[in-house]
């Protein structure tokens, strides 16, 4: 149970530092456009971070059971999936055929939520 009170301080640590992360590049590089990315980057940090705390047998989150952590691994999978999309849509230029990256995302999803146990 403490191992998860500090999960939850450090989460709200992380937010913090995002969100002054965002307006600190966004204000000095004038990176809006791209620099929203950061918070999508950071709920797919928060995810992995949950993800392997509740494979630590040591860390008990109150209610923890197979659907929340199936639910919290397909969270995962499709903050990976819109990061790459956006990613690699904004370094290629290529719109026009980095759509199939959802494709494969809904390939794996069943995938994935067949294995969690």
């Amino acid at each position: 149970m403490e191992r998860y009170e500090k999960f939850k301080e450090y989460k709200k640590a992380m937010w913090l530092v995002i969100v002054a992360l965002f307006f600190l590049i966004g204000f000095f590089a004038h990176a809006w456009g791209i620099v929203w990315i950061i918070f999508l980057v950071g709920a797919a940090v928060e995810q992995l971070v949950k993800v392997i705390l509740l494979q630590d047998g040591d860390y008990e989150q109150p209610g923890t059971h197979r659907e929340e952590r199936r639910s919290t691994y397909l969270s995962l999978l499709w903050l990976v999936v819109v990061i790459l999309y956006f990613g690699l849509s904004f370094m290629t230029g290529a719109w026009y055929i980095t759509w199939v990256i959802f494709l494969i995302g809904a390939a794996v999803h069943p995938v994935v939520k067949v294995n969690i146990q």
